[in-house]
């Protein structure tokens, strides 16, 4: 069997079985985007081998090669984070946001928001605006507007549901 037949047979079990390689890379590196880089340098290698007899079970040496490459993967990032971190308990660090997907995700989040503020009128964005961004009381923005602080209590509420409901429609 040429290599290129060896190759055919690991890409139709890489399709097939794909789902199943994501899962067991993540057993081992935690995260999705670290179990798709793991599945994909996977496929690359073996692609880029000249394989010289056919694999009886493709599925079964792709898994085994996931699982070495994931364990690789864990370790030499256990690796890298002793030496960032020498002296430090990393534990203790604070980062809201761990890694690229769910900063992308608050990034498509504060954009539907920003849209959404553009879209509601002057007024009511300034009062909601200054209350919640420059810590404004309803009271003092009231007074400045020349309205009572309940009305401006319901236009900060107005622009708050319209942010949630832009949040709610996002299709991410």
């Amino acid at each position: 069997m040429a290599h290129g037949t060896a190759n055919e047979s690991l890409l139709a079990a890489y399709q097939q079985h794909r789902s199943n390689l994501l899962a067991l890379a993540r057993r081992y590196v935690h995260t999705h985007w670290a179990a798709e880089d793991v599945v994909h340098d996977v496929l690359i290698k073996c692609l880029e081998r000249r394989l010289s007899t056919p694999l009886k079970q493709p599925a079964g040496y792709l898994s085994r090669m996931v699982r070495n490459q994931a364990i690789d993967y864990a370790r030499t990032r256990a690796r890298e984070m002793r030496l960032i971190c020498d002296g430090v308990d990393c534990a203790e660090l604070d980062c809201p946001i761990r890694g690229p997907e769910p900063l992308a995700e608050a990034h498509e989040h504060l954009q539907c928001i920003l849209c959404a503020l553009e879209k509601m009128p002057a007024r009511k964005r300034e009062a909601f605006e200054r209350h919640r961004l420059e810590g404004d009381s309803q009271k003092s923005i009231a007074h400045a507007f020349g309205v009572s602080p309940t009305l401006i209590n319901f236009m900060i509420k107005e622009v708050q549901r319209g942010c949630e409901q832009a949040l709610c429609d996002d299709p991410t």
